[in-house]
C-alpha cells in the first residue's frame, strides 16, 4: 500500500476498512482476524519509521479470471525523519491567541516510534490475555502502560514505579443499561508533589484507555495520593 505522495513521506497509520467495488457501490471485506476464507483481507507490516511498509493480502480466489477493484480506507501520518531538528519550532494554540502568554513544550519532539512489543511474542501473547479480561490489576496495568512506551516518557516514568495498588469496583448509576457503572481507584505512594500536574496529565489519558480497554462501562477513575486527603477523580464524558 502506497499513498499518492510517497515522496512526501506519508505512511499508513491504520487501516480502516477494505471494500470490493462493484456496481452498486462498496462491499466491505472482513477482516481475517475474525473470520477467514473467500472475501477476508490481512494487512502486514515491515520497519519503523520512513522505512515502514505495509501490504494488503486479499482471499479473491475468482480475481484470477475475473479482475475485481478494491478500495481501501485507511488513515495516513508523516513520521518525523531520525536526525529531526526542532530548535526552531515553538508551541501556539491552534485555534486561539492569548495576550501575554508564553508557550513552551514539556519533553523534546521526538520521530515516532513503534512498540517494541511488536517484535516479541511472549509479549503479544501476554497482551492478547490481558483482552479477555474484565478488569486491569497492577500488575497488568503496569505491563499496559510499559507497551505503551510509559518508560520512555521522562516525565511519567516515575509515575510507574509509585503505583503501588490498582482495584475496580461498580457502583450504582442509572444512565448504564446495567445499572452500574465501574471505578477505577489508583493509589501511589510516597509521590513528590511536584509531579502532581504529570499526574493530572496522566490521569486523564488514563482514563480514555481504560474506557477502550474494558469490556464493561468505565467512567471514573480515583487517584489517591498520600499528601492528599482526597482522592483526584476523573469522569468521562457523559458519565
Amino acid at each position: 500500500m502506497q499513498h499518492p505522495e510517497f515522496a512526501s513521506g506519508y505512511r499508513v497509520h491504520a487501516v480502516l476498512g477494505i471494500y470490493r467495488m462493484d456496481g452498486k457501490g462498496l462491499i466491505p471485506m472482513r477482516p481475517g482476524a475474525i473470520s477467514g476464507g473467500p472475501g477476508t483481507y490481512e494487512v502486514e507490516h515491515e520497519g519503523q519509521g520512513r522505512g515502514r511498509k505495509t501490504w494488503l493480502s486479499l482471499e479473491l480466489p475468482g480475481a484470477f479470471t475475473q479482475p475485481e477493484r478494491v478500495a481501501v480506507e485507511a488513515s495516513w501520518h508523516q513520521p518525523l525523519p531520525a536526525q529531526f531538528d526542532a530548535s526552531g519550532y515553538r508551541a501556539v494554540l491552534a485555534d486561539r491567541f492569548l495576550e501575554g502568554v508564553q508557550w513552551s513544550l514539556v519533553g523534546a519532539i521526538v520521530p515516532g516510534t513503534d512498540s517494541a512489543l511488536e517484535h516479541t511474542q511472549q509479549g503479544l501473547l501476554q497482551l492478547l490475555a490481558l483482552r479477555n479480561q474484565r478488569f486491569l490489576g497492577l500488575e497488568d496495568l503496569v505491563f499496559l502502560l510499559e507497551s505503551l512506551g510509559m518508560r520512555e516518557q521522562r516525565h511519567f516514568r516515575e509515575l510507574v514505579k509509585h503505583l503501588s495498588a490498582v482495584k475496580a469496583s461498580p457502583k450504582p448509576f442509572a444512565k448504564s443499561a446495567s445499572g452500574f457503572k465501574y471505578i477505577y481507584q489508583l493509589t501511589l505512594s510516597d509521590l513528590d508533589p511536584s509531579l502532581l500536574p504529570a499526574v493530572d496529565l496522566f490521569s486523564e489519558r488514563l482514563l480514555e484507555l481504560l474506557g477502550a480497554w474494558s469490556t464493561e462501562e468505565v467512567v471514573e477513575l480515583e487517584v489517591k495520593l498520600s499528601h492528599l486527603e482526597k482522592p483526584l477523580r476523573y469522569v468521562q464524558r457523559g458519565g
